[in-house]
Formats: structure tokens, C-alpha cells, sequence
């Protein structure tokens, strides 16, 4: 954490049809600077938007195979970005 810093992910679902409500929110710690760093972030919400759409179409819908699928995609985009991995922290809120 010291070194790559934490990135948290919060992803807005309508609890009756689970599907995405508004934008999801990306917060970083210690691994990207929001002000300088915006077509960084809207990349990352791009990604969280896709695996949510992908998720979607799923018969079984598991939010911690939501959170894996977007993990992994991240840690995959910024790993070849900034060649650092940060924390991913995933949070599927029902509103």
C-alpha cells in the first residue's frame, strides 16, 4: 500500500434490476493524482461501466464475481499504464 496506494470503486446498482445506476465513482490514495490524471480516471470508468454492462447479461448475478471482473480488469489496465499495482478495493452500493 505504501508503495502503489489503493484504489476504491464505487458502483451504484438499482436493487430491484441491478443494473447501474449513474456513473461509478473512483477515489484513489497514493497511486494517481484525480487533478492531473483525468483521462486515466475516465479510462478506469469506462472499464468498471463495460464489466457492469458484461455482468449484466450474466443468468446468475454475484456481486463477487462483479467485483473480480472489474478487479482484474483494472489491475490489468494500470499494471500497463503505470507498470504499479495499487489496492482495488470494490463497492457494489444498492440505492
Amino acid at each position: 500500500l505504501g508503495r502503489d496506494g489503493f484504489v476504491l470503486i464505487i458502483v451504484p446498482l438499482d436493487k430491484k434490476t441491478l443494473k447501474m445506476v449513474g456513473e461509478p465513482e473512483i477515489m484513489s490514495r497514493g497511486f494517481i493524482y484525480v487533478s492531473t490524471s483525468e483521462e486515466m480516471l475516465a479510462q478506469s470508468r469506462s472499464i468498471v461501466v463495460n464489466q457492469v454492462e458484461s455482468w449484466e447479461t450474466e443468468k446468475r448475478k454475484d456481486y463477487g464475481m462483479l467485483k473480480k471482473k472489474v478487479r482484474n480488469s483494472l489491475r490489468k489496465y494500470y499494471k500497463g499504464e503505470t507498470a504499479r499495482e495499487p489496492m482495488i478495493l470494490t463497492l457494489v452500493v444498492e440505492i
